[in-house]
C-alpha cells in the first residue's frame, strides 16, 4: 500500500524538455554570422538584379541594332528613290518638251544650283523674299529670251539690212553682225563696271570679258531656232540668271556677325563677368576688414 502512494518517477516525454532545462537544438548564430548572412543575401539580390538588367539591355540593344539597320536601309532607298525621281523628271521633261535629254540634265543642274544658292543665302540671313523676287525676274527674262529667239525677229531684220551680202568663209553674215553688236555693247558695259570697281586693269579685264561673253551671246541670239529650242534656251537663261540674281539682290542683307550673334552665349558671359567682379569686390572688402584688426 505504501508503494502505491509513492510518487511515480519522472518519465521523459520525447520532444518535451523538463522544467528548468533548456530545449535541445542547433545553436543560434552569432551577430557576426548574422551580418555575414545578411551581406551575402544582399549581394546575391543585387547580383540578380544586375544580371536581369544585363539580359534586358542586351535584348534592347539587339532590337535597336535591328531597327537601326532597317532604318538605314529605308533611308538609303528613300534617298535613291528621291534622286531617281528628281533626275528622271528632268530627263523626261527635257526629252518631252525640248527633244533632248541633254536639256533635262542642264536644267536639272541649274535648278539644283539655284536651290543651293537659296539655302546658302538663307543660312547667312538673307530673306526668302529676295529669292522669290529673283525667280520672278529670271522667269520674265527667260520668257523674253524664248520669245525673241523663237520669233527669229533679230536674224530676219539683220538679213533684210544685209540683203545681197555674202562671206567667203561660209558664215552667216547676219549672225556675225549680231554677235559683233552684242560683243560691243557688253564690252562697253564691262569696261565701265571694271573702271568703277578697280581702275585701269579692271577696266581692261572687264572690256575683254564683256567682248568675249557678248560675242558668244551674239552667236546664240543671232541664230535661227524653232520654238522648242528657243524655249529650252529661255529656261536655261532663267535658271542661270536665278542663281546670279539671288546673290545680287540678297548681298545687302548679308551680315554674318548679326546672323550668328545668337550662337554666342552673351548673357552667360556677361553674368559670369558680373559675378567675378562682385566676388572681387567682396574679397577686397573682406581683406580690408581683416587688415584693420
Amino acid at each position: 500500500g505504501d508503494e502505491a502512494r509513492m510518487p511515480a518517477p519522472d518519465r521523459a516525454v520525447p520532444g518535451v524538455a523538463k522544467a528548468g532545462t533548456p530545449a535541445s537544438g542547433p545553436p543560434r548564430p552569432g551577430l557576426r554570422e548574422q551580418i555575414g548572412n545578411t551581406k551575402r543575401a544582399g549581394t546575391g539580390l543585387v547580383k540578380a538584379h544586375i544580371d536581369l538588367a544585363k539580359a534586358e539591355f542586351g535584348e534592347i540593344l539587339s532590337l535597336v541594332k535591328t531597327l537601326g539597320v532597317l532604318a538605314g536601309v529605308a533611308l538609303g532607298i528613300a534617298l535613291f528613290t528621291g534622286n531617281l525621281v528628281y533626275v528622271g523628271t528632268w530627263l523626261f521633261l527635257g526629252e518631252w518638251l525640248f527633244g533632248s535629254l541633254g536639256w533635262g540634265v542642264l536644267h536639272g543642274l541649274l535648278f539644283g544650283t539655284g536651290i543651293l544658292v537659296m539655302l546658302g543665302l538663307l543660312i547667312v540671313g538673307v530673306g526668302a523674299g529676295r529669292a522669290v523676287t529673283a525667280f520672278l525676274v529670271s522667269a520674265l527674262a527667260g520668257v523674253l529670251v524664248g520669245l525673241l529667239l523663237g520669233s527669229n525677229i533679230l536674224p530676219n531684220t539683220v538679213d533684210t539690212l544685209l540683203a545681197g551680202t555674202s562671206l567667203a568663209i561660209g558664215f552667216d553674215p547676219g549672225v556675225l553682225a549680231v554677235a559683233g553688236v552684242v560683243a560691243l555693247v557688253l564690252g562697253v558695259v564691262g569696261l565701265i563696271l571694271g573702271a568703277r570697281a578697280g581702275g585701269p586693269r579692271a577696266a581692261i579685264a572687264g572690256l575683254v570679258g564683256g567682248v568675249i561673253v557678248g560675242f558668244v551671246v551674239g552667236l546664240i541670239v543671232g541664230g535661227r531656232y524653232d520654238w522648242r529650242v528657243a524655249a529650252a534656251i529661255g529656261v536655261t537663261v532663267a535658271l542661270l540668271l536665278w542663281s546670279v540674281l539671288q546673290f545680287v539682290f540678297g548681298r545687302s542683307q548679308i551680315d554674318l556677325e548679326k546672323r550668328f550673334a545668337a550662337l554666342k552665349p552673351t548673357e552667360t558671359i556677361e553674368t559670369a563677368k558680373e559675378t567675378k567682379e562682385w566676388l572681387g569686390q567682396q574679397w577686397a572688402n573682406r581683406r580690408s576688414k581683416l587688415g584693420r584688426r
